[in-house]
């Protein structure tokens, strides 16, 4: 009986392997390549209902129905305070707008109903995005005695104003959006920078006496 040789063997294993893995989807992310988005149905909508307020500098379209292709019954501006219906009352519907995942929520303005995209809407701050309680100070420059911006758990902040004449303070509401938090009476828009270190996007003008404020950094100081 006539023996293969064991090296005539390798060509035929290596085609077995091959074909046999053709079928098998890679797993492996591609180099470069961002990893796909959360799907829409693991956002999980805020069932309570009640008072929120629109973030977006844009605005929040109200619509007849929950889709985008639905008449528009009024643009809603920023800063402006809605009344949500509870998931009971109205369930949400999920859907994603320029590429961000939420809900289409029923909501009440000044008697009118429709329903608004809550990514768009205030919701409360998550329980370990920030420091609360704690005032933070700008890390560096001529006011970095004062306090500057306070967040409690409830989504009320206080934040200090240079007018020049000294500091005041003011509260306002705020929430948090991609890592970046929003202040309701104010263009102020900070990004986090891990718990304790802040940077001013935009609205630097605003607490500063005549100094645009942007790009400053404010930190809540380490225990000594």
């Amino acid at each position: 009986m006539k023996m293969t040789s064991p090296l005539c063997a390798i060509p035929l294993l290596i085609a077995l392997f091959t074909f046999g893995c053709k079928d098998k989807k890679d797993q492996t992310p591609e180099f470069g390549k961002p990893a796909a988005p959360a799907a829409t149905s693991d956002i999980k909508p805020d069932t309570a209902g009640g008072k929120r307020w629109v973030w977006s500098p844009d605005g929040v379209i109200l619509r007849e129905e929950p889709k985008r292709t639905a008449k528009q019954l009024a643009l809603i501006p920023r800063g402006e305070e809605i009344e949500v219906f509870s998931a009971a009352a109205a369930p949400p519907v999920a859907d994603t707008v320029s590429g961000d995942a939420g809900h289409w929520v029923k909501a009440n303005i000044k008697g009118k109903s429709g329903w608004v995209f809550d990514f768009f809407l205030s919701s409360p701050p998550p329980a370990d995005a920030l420091e609360y309680g704690v005032p933070y100070k700008m890390k560096t420059g001529p006011y970095a005695e004062h306090h500057f911006f306070t967040f409690k758990r409830d989504g009320s902040a206080s934040y200090g104003r240079n007018v020049c004449e000294g500091f005041d303070e003011q509260s306002s509401k705020f929430t948090i959006r991609k890592g970046q938090i929003f202040i309701k009476d104010a263009t102020i828009k900070l990004e986090i920078h891990g718990h304790t270190s802040l940077l001013m996007v935009s609205g630097g003008e605003e607490i500063g006496c005549g100094d645009n404020m942007q790009g400053a950094e404010f930190e809540i100081p380490p225990k000594r």
